[in-house]
């Protein structure tokens, strides 16, 4: 086989395998596009990894679907994303807020 650049998303799966193991989690297969939705878990938490360079969108939608999937295996949710240009790295648990627009 010729050698080639690897995709984005190629490079993308190995990045997310390395972080996954540095957090102790294995990586699902597909990466969230097949049967489990998310990119990996450990007994105590589903785990979803976004890797950008400057600029992320994060969709209510896409947070409640994490939470939710964390919450039917009773596991915690967990949501990392990687700045690369910048170097830095926003981590944090998705938790449950106080209900539909802001009312308790």
């Amino acid at each position: 086989m010729p050698w080639r650049t690897p995709t984005r998303q190629e490079v993308g799966l190995q990045e997310e395998a390395i972080i996954l193991k540095l957090h102790g989690a294995r990586q699902h297969p597909g990466s969230g596009s097949g049967q489990i939705k998310e990119d990996g878990s450990t007994d105590e938490e589903i785990i979803q990894i976004k890797t950008v360079n400057s600029t992320v969108v994060l969709k209510g939608i896409d947070i409640q679907q994490l939470w939710l999937a964390a919450s039917r295996t009773n596991k915690r949710a967990r949501l990392i994303v990687f700045f690369d240009s910048l170097g830095l790295r926003l981590e944090g648990e998705v938790l449950p807020g106080r209900g539909k627009k802001g009312r308790a």
